[in-house]
């Protein structure tokens, strides 16, 4: 019969959430995974992973079509006919660095090629595939990447670390949080 539950408000009842410490891959400590990471193409990935801040879905799904090399803009974009999209669904444009844009450029030149109207175009559609076309999966990308942090004797580190790390080192380097949130693909500025 009582409207509200008296018991809600009561602070001894709350779980508290374990703190986590927020882990920054520095420059320094990513060459080392870089060193320890055995394939091109994985390498490639994390590269593109720690200077544009995708998450690990959004890096498994990146299209051909979303790299513009010319304009130097990485396009995240939801793709309905393939079940491909963001997290938070939204579709937002990274500029690339020119580590990124290198690597795209490398894995470009490397890509099996198919002639389409007249244009030459890579055969398969994501950028990160297998030799038969299968794109990589998410959990075998995390699956690899604590293998690669084992063989660079690295501790607690993850492959959302790299986005994290992203999102710190643009802010040290003086862009606003609100951009960062913009261009990261975070729903609220709190998380950033």
């Amino acid at each position: 019969w009582l409207r509200n539950n008296p018991l809600l408000r009561w602070k001894a009842l709350f779980l508290t959430e374990a703190q986590k410490r927020v882990r920054v891959v520095e420059p320094a400590e990513f060459m080392a995974i870089l060193e320890a990471c055995e394939n091109p193409v994985v390498r490639a990935l994390l590269i593109i992973g720690y200077h544009a801040g995708l998450r690990r879905t959004e890096l498994c799904n990146l299209r051909w079509t979303a790299c513009t090399l010319e304009g130097g803009i990485l396009h995240v974009e939801n793709n309905a006919e393939a079940g491909e999209f963001t997290k938070s669904r939204k579709v937002r444009s990274i500029p690339m660095t020119e580590a990124v844009q290198g690597e795209l450029r490398k894995l470009l030149e490397g890509a099996d090629k198919v002639i389409d109207a007249g244009q030459q175009r890579p055969k398969f559609p994501h950028v990160f595939t297998w030799d038969n076309g299968d794109q990589f999966k998410p959990t075998w990308l995390t699956h690899e990447f604590a293998r690669i942090i084992k063989r660079a004797k690295i501790t607690h580190c993850s492959l959302h670390d790299l986005r994290r790390s992203w999102s710190t080192i643009l802010q040290r380097a003086g862009v606003d949080r609100s951009i960062v949130k913009d261009l990261g693909g975070w729903s609220v500025i709190g998380v950033v």
